[in-house]
């Protein structure tokens, strides 16, 4: 550090200090200096200001202070007002204490659309519940209406011309959408209820593409652009996906990746077991059996409709202006259509592939949307378990109003707020982010690689409000100072989500906003169709700490002898600090009902032990440690704990974002030369942040450690050249570890905790030497 910053931190400080006078607490200090401290003072200046005040402080060090203002004008004081409230802590304990009352009053502030009303917002026992009974509706209806049609809903633009923005109009995507609905019907002659799948990168088509599905009353299969073959088969097959969109390539600058090959090949693999299911089904069956089966390829292969990826790979045509004010087009710069790449071209099927033109060419831009029950899917997608297989999780098409509610209260979004979060249909903040469009918002989207400069230049282009991260992301953004030449002034808030985050980047991100923005951690995952911990913009933000269960759900910590830790309860005390496995207490709106390959109850239920008062827990497998620290927040002595995420229980694990289990990585690992068995485990660091792949090595009797190919190195790269090739290539691996045999439970089962702690302690020990 130079002493020229340490000393302007250091005056700094002292300015503050005498300008608040003796009796100044830190974070009263620290709300003076975030106002004094801007993007263009070096970071470091920020870092020493930020540890000078907390000196001596190791827990609950706020980095952004509401104002009066800021807190006044958020969607919660406005309901707080509404319900007569005067306190956050009175306010939650309403949204747990009266749940019905809660979920019904929020529903309709954020003006969910009904065809039959429902009057109450559950019914039966948490274990097995019904949301909004009686309840019928299309979640769709409810993403339009906020806005006038030709406001944007989508702003875009490409890596290669980051500040050249496009928009589509909520009268466009209404009239796409309704233009994709009917050719569903028509051109692919698919039922109500159908599973589709789309398997391709966040643009303006999938957004319209995923409506559509379900404007007709079919079920959206989440499917990330990202995955193996293997993996897009697994999740087509366990949806019985009949029809999947794509794109034909993935365009990375000069280089393409094939996507639609990656699909044809995974609906190869799905009608080779379909085949040899029958095969071994029909084997005492006469032949004329066999023949009256009525099965062809139309009936037993999946129909892929196929987008032009060069759509978004180059920088666009001049902006037309159409009727609905949108200058969205899928035509080229002479508006012709675009091309397919002729890789694809000639391997698409005759009459059963098709392209995203032929889908829609002649189909109506007006649809009559389809009504369904509250509890009717409207997307399946997957969370990774501990059994190899990904649980199949059903949305209905009432867990969309949890995304939206959760959006309107935590991540404070108010009609014509600009969104943005780079994620993926496949992924559960794919659809989040889509549906908060019921909020009134425009949603960003960025066509590229999002850990660059362009990214963050389109941000502020776009005048992004909200912007969602996860933490590798922002770690990429400090190194490269990708935000130098951007003005950030406008966004209000951030939101973090995916994996663990470190304190100090956080605090980076906080001061690329001039009077520093809060970042909204949010943690909960597909099965809960949100969040159940996050913060809020009437609290004080801490770095990589949330503040607040998330309205409407109550958790518990449970001790490693599965018993509830009393003081880990949202409540005001004096004192109470400690850890353990996150539990839920339902019912909350989005928890899930249903798995297609697990028996629900048994995933989330079965075993578990009663809550202080007789209530139903809900395991999750998250550990978390709650913190409270009366000293120098609350002057009353007493507060209510912020929460720290602090990883996976289970062996789940989050890399780069990702939820995938330990056997899924184990599973192609093992696959590798000279390898007998691979443990996986994720390991952060002391204070949080990004978990990092760890493989534990196993070689076959006779493989000599250290001979060609067995080194740690060889090991890695073919490791992770396999996970490349058959699982995720954004698994990457840190660090490997070659060892005699894993340590295992009487039951043979590995014990993954065990590896994860030693490696910590090992990280430890080279850390001081």
């Amino acid at each position: 550090m130079s002493k020229e910053n340490i000393a302007e931190a250091t005056k700094l400080v002292a300015e503050a200090k005498d300008a608040l006078g003796i009796d100044a607490s830190p974070s009263d200090v620290w709300a003076l200096l975030q106002t004094k401290l801007s993007p263009s003072i070096p970071f470091e200046i920020h870092q020493l200001c930020y540890a000078t005040v907390y000196e001596g402080i190791d827990d609950v060090k706020p980095a952004w202070i509401p104002t009066a203002d800021i807190v006044a004008n958020t969607n919660i004081t406005k309901m707080m007002q509404q319900k007569s409230i005067t306190t956050y802590q009175e306010f939650y304990d309403w949204s747990v204490n009266d749940r019905n009352n809660f979920w019904m009053t929020s529903m309709k502030a954020i003006g969910i659309q009904w065809q039959d009303e429902p009057k109450a917002a559950f019914k039966g026992d948490p274990a097995h519940i019904t949301y909004f009974p009686g309840g019928r509706l299309n979640i769709s209806d409810s993403c339009f209406g906020k806005r006038p049609l030709e406001d944007p809903a989508i702003v875009y633009s490409v890596e290669s011309n980051a500040r050249s923005l496009r928009n589509m109009s909520f009268g466009r995507l209404d009239a796409l959408s309704n233009r994709i609905a009917n050719g569903l019907f028509s051109k692919l002659k698919l039922q109500v209820g159908d599973a589709v799948g789309i398997c391709m990168p966040m643009t303006p088509e999938s957004i319209a593409i995923y409506l559509g599905v379900v404007k007709a009353g079919l079920v959206v299969v989440s499917v990330a652009d990202s995955f193996s073959p293997e993996e897009i088969a697994t999740r087509c097959r366990l949806s019985n996906a009949k029809a999947i969109f794509t794109q034909d390539v993935i365009y990375r600058g000069a280089k393409f990746l094939s996507l639609f090959g990656r699909v044809l090949k995974a609906d190869a693999m799905i009608q080779a077991e379909k085949e040899r299911s029958r095969n071994k089904s029909d084997f005492n069956d006469s032949k004329e059996t066999k023949s009256d089966s009525g099965l062809d390829d139309d009936d037993i292969c999946m129909r892929i409709i196929v987008l032009p990826g060069m759509l978004h790979a180059n920088s666009y045509p001049e902006a037309v202006v159409d009727e609905t004010n949108s200058t969205w087009s899928d035509k080229d710069a002479q508006g012709r259509d675009v091309l397919l790449h002729e890789s694809v071209v000639a391997i698409m099927r005759e009459n059963h592939d098709a392209s995203w033109y032929d889908l829609l060419d002649g189909c109506s831009d007006t649809f009559e949307r389809v009504p369904r029950d509250s509890m009717d899917a409207c997307n399946i997608l997957f969370s990774s378990g501990t059994t190899g297989e990904p649980k199949a999780i059903v949305w209905s098409h009432s867990t969309p109003i949890k995304c939206a509610i959760d959006g309107f209260y935590h991540q404070d979004i108010h009609i014509g707020d600009r969104v943005a979060w780079p994620t993926n249909i496949g992924w559960m903040m794919g659809p989040w982010l889509l549906f908060q469009l019921i909020n009134g918002a425009t949603i960003g989207l960025f066509n590229g690689i999002t850990s660059t400069e362009g990214f963050c230049e389109f941000v502020d282009e776009a005048e992004i409000s909200m912007l969602g991260v996860v933490p590798s992301l922002v770690k990429s953004w400090q190194a490269r100072n990708a935000t130098a030449n951007c003005d950030w002034s406008r966004i209000k808030k951030f939101s973090s989500t995916g994996e663990a985050s470190d304190p100090g980047t956080y605090l980076w991100l906080m001061s690329r906003v001039p009077g520093y923005a809060p970042v909204m951690e949010y943690c909960g995952g597909t099965e809960i169709g949100g969040s159940f911990l996050s913060s809020t913009l009437v609290q004080p933000n801490v770095p990589s700490m949330f503040s607040t269960p998330v309205l409407g759900s109550k958790i518990l910590m449970m001790n490693a002898e599965s018993e509830v830790i009393l003081e880990s309860a949202f409540e005001t005390r004096s004192d109470g600090s400690g850890s353990g496995e996150l539990v839920i207490v339902p019912p909350s709106i989005g928890l899930s009902t249903t798995l297609l390959n697990r028996d629900h109850y048994n995933v989330y239920f079965e075993g578990m032990p009663c809550g202080p008062a007789g209530e139903v827990l809900r395991k999750h497998g998250d550990e978390v440690e709650f913190v409270r620290s009366s000293s120098h927040t609350s002057k009353k002595n007493v507060s209510t704990p912020y929460f720290r995420a602090l990883g996976r229980c289970d062996d789940t694990m989050n890399i780069g974002g990702i939820k995938v289990g330990s056997v899924e990585i184990e599973r192609v690992c093992n696959l590798v030369d000279n390898i007998q068995e691979t443990a996986a485990i994720a390991v952060s660091g002391p204070h949080g942040g990004p978990s990092k792949l760890v493989v534990y090595v196993v070689l076959e009797n006779g493989t000599e450690e250290g001979s060609e190919g067995c080194d740690e190195d060889s090991l890695r790269n073919a490791m992770q050249n396999y996970i490349k090739a058959h699982l995720n290539p954004l698994f990457g691996i840190s660090d490997v570890a070659i060892v005699q045999s894993l340590p295992r439970t009487a039951s043979n089962k590995v014990m993954r905790r065990l590896l994860r702690d030693a490696y910590i302690s090992s990280a430890l020990k080279r850390s001081k030497m």
